[in-house]
């Protein structure tokens, strides 16, 4: 009876006290934030995992200029891989990142 209890209690904590959703910050381009010009068709990205999640770690990522899902924990230098970039032309981007439990972003 007691270890249900304490099973109980547990459960309620984790749902009452959710933990922080993980999120993709300080992001830069060829080791520049905000750049105004680059000279590589295949720029890359970088950005931190910010959160106060114990154990976290990032299993999967998506660069939202190009749309397919990334499975790598690499979060430095990642080499853009969707389509050309074109000169004189402003763009912008943005990553989500996965663990092994849920989708996060």
């Amino acid at each position: 009876m007691r270890l249900l209890l304490t099973l109980l209690l547990l459960v309620t904590l984790s749902v009452a006290f959710p933990q922080p959703v993980p999120a993709p910050t300080d992001l830069v381009t060829e080791c520049v934030t905000d750049p105004i010009g680059i000279d590589v068709s295949r720029p890359r990205l970088s950005w931190k995992i910010t959160t106060d999640a114990s154990g976290w770690h990032q299993t999967a990522h998506q660069v939202q200029v190009a749309s397919t899902k990334v499975a790598s924990s690499e979060s430095v230098n990642r080499e853009y891989t969707g389509l050309a970039l074109q000169s004189n032309t402003h763009y912008y981007w943005r990553v989500r990142v996965w663990d092994r439990t849920r989708e996060l972003g």
